[in-house]
């Protein structure tokens, strides 16, 4: 992924999920979708844990 589309994605990803995911790991070319997905759902998991 270049980096002006690592940029949108990152962006995207925080205004859809509030999740920071760092521009390194989007660019790295051993990240993939499940494990982007994966982070979502932990960080998201969590945040929701820790507001109850």
């Amino acid at each position: 992924m270049g980096s002006m589309r690592g940029a949108e994605f990152r962006s995207w990803f925080y205004q859809a999920f509030k999740v920071d995911v760092p521009f390194l790991d989007l660019l790295n070319r051993t990240t993939t979708l499940a494990g982007l997905s994966e982070r979502v759902v932990k960080e998201i998991e969590s945040r929701n844990a820790n507001s109850a």
